[in-house]
């Protein structure tokens, strides 16, 4: 079989991609699940506690938007075998709202709709439909650093596409880290 040059070229564009998403959803999970269990139980820190909350989430939320830029734009990389599961992805963070929110919630401070300041409790009712009102199990589907298993994490999925989009056009390490 050959390889078309710009589909090579276009393969490591994505496996690019596709190691800062995986860098990106772990370090966010991570690094909250570290706060939380750090803070949770130390009423003065509660503030900082929510801050971490913030931004982990605000990072992890924009993160996984780009899967769904990243499939609209590499999705003929994907071998055949993986769309399934790489279309139902696309289907459930589309589901959750996850690019609503980023276009209303991360980063701004006004609601266009209605004409005023967001509220917090606006943005708390968005993240309860994102995370379906479970935080935990929310955050282990993204990442579960016990169990990151083909297909049941983000990150599982993400690193099998990436992996096997390198397999399949002969992609060493090396070519993605000198770009």
């Amino acid at each position: 079989m050959r390889i078309d040059v710009n589909d090579r070229e276009r393969a490591v564009e994505a496996i690019d991609i596709l190691n800062d998403f995986i860098g990106d959803c772990v370090a966010s999970v991570n690094v909250f699940r570290d706060y939380w269990n750090a803070l949770k139980d130390d009423a003065s820190r509660q503030n900082m506690l929510v801050a971490v909350h913030r931004l982990c989430m605000s990072y992890l939320l924009v993160t996984l938007d780009k899967w769904l830029e990243f499939y609209d734009r590499y999705h003929g990389l994907i071998p055949s075998d993986l769309h399934d599961e790489c279309k139902k992805l696309m289907k459930e963070l589309r589901s959750r709202k996850i690019e609503d929110f980023r276009d209303t919630c991360i980063g701004h401070i006004w609601n266009k709709k209605t004409k005023r300041p967001l509220y917090s409790s606006e943005i708390d009712v968005a993240l309860k439909q994102i995370t379906k009102g479970d935080i935990n199990g929310f955050l282990k589907w993204v990442n579960d650093p016990n169990n990151n298993v083909f297909p049941s994490t983000i990150v599982s999925i993400v690193e099998t596409v990436r992996d096997r989009i390198a397999r399949e056009h002969n992609i060493d390490y090396q070519e993605i880290t000198s770009k």
